[in-house]
């Protein structure tokens, strides 16, 4: 009797899971997993340092986890973009001075001309032939004259990804890579 009823006993556990357990792999796929959907929800936080520590820590407990690398991969899109539009508007920047003797007032005037140019003949913009578009992030791009870190020139930059002025993930053209 003892003998049937163990049996019962162990086919209910099994089939009640607690007889399986996660392997080291599995387990360490599933925290590297969860860590990267926290990452997610820290980038939506705006909180990017968090979401890069979290996507670190993810990919240290499991090196091939797609879900951190997906995440990671999207971030750094992210500032590729924001890098390579910081350089277009710079160039745009550049041809304008270099048509009107004269910085820009504002990045609007690289789309229209401004209503108080010295000499309204030198304008030949368009300089950009769309919108000025917004960063990644959807904050528009800055625009300062003279720059602070270009203080003989000027600065064009994104917030970058938390948003904030002056931190350190703010992108410019003073940050060639």
């Amino acid at each position: 009797m003892f003998r049937a009823s163990g049996v019962i006993v162990l086919a209910f556990l099994v089939l009640a899971g607690c007889g399986k357990r996660e392997t080291a792999a599995e387990q360490r796929q599933r925290e590297a997993v969860e860590l990267s959907y926290k990452a997610l929800d820290r980038l939506k936080a705006n909180d990017n340092t968090g979401a890069k520590s979290l996507l670190k820590r993810a990919l240290d407990v499991d090196p091939l986890c797609e879900k951190a690398r997906e995440v990671l991969a999207s971030m750094e899109a992210q500032i590729r973009a924001a890098r390579t539009q910081v350089g277009l508007i710079e160039t745009a920047v550049q041809t304008y001075e270099s048509s009107v003797n004269s910085y820009p007032p504002s990045l609007q005037a690289l789309r229209s001309q401004p209503k108080h140019l010295p000499d309204p003949s030198k304008w030949a913009g368009p300089y950009l032939y769309h919108d000025i578009p917004k960063d990644p992030w959807g904050n528009p791009y800055q625009f300062a004259v003279p720059g602070t870190h270009n203080p003989n020139s000027f600065d064009v930059w994104s917030y970058g990804p938390d948003g904030a002025n002056g931190t350190a993930d703010d992108i410019g053209n003073w940050d060639h890579p």
